[in-house]
């Protein structure tokens, strides 16, 4: 969710545990994709999301020279947004996902 998402696929384990689980995302990233982050194809189709770094390549956006510290890099519009569909992953460069397991 850093950098750019494109395809909605997760990879998980058959379950063995109750306490070991794998999250994915719970909304369609493509529909709540921002336009000024869409990714189209030569057809005009949404085939995935820019972060925001990428699209508007800012300091304050890519946690960068002056934003380059969590005190200083904090999340964006954007960045909520990515988190809002996709709670268990990283939206920006000092986000951190919520512990699930401590081992």
């Amino acid at each position: 969710m850093v950098d750019e998402c494109n395809l909605p696929v997760m990879v998980t384990t058959k379950q063995a545990s109750p306490k070991c689980t794998i999250n994915g995302c719970v909304k369609n990233l493509k529909s709540c994709c921002p336009q000024e982050l869409w990714v189209l194809n030569k057809n005009g189709q949404v085939v995935a999301c820019k972060s925001a770094c990428l699209a508007f390549n800012l300091d304050s956006f890519c946690c960068r020279n002056e934003f380059g510290t969590p005190e200083k890099c904090k999340p964006s519009l954007y960045s909520k947004t990515f988190k809002e569909a996709c709670p268990a992953y990283y939206s920006y460069a000092f986000d951190m996902p919520p512990r699930l397991h401590h081992w």
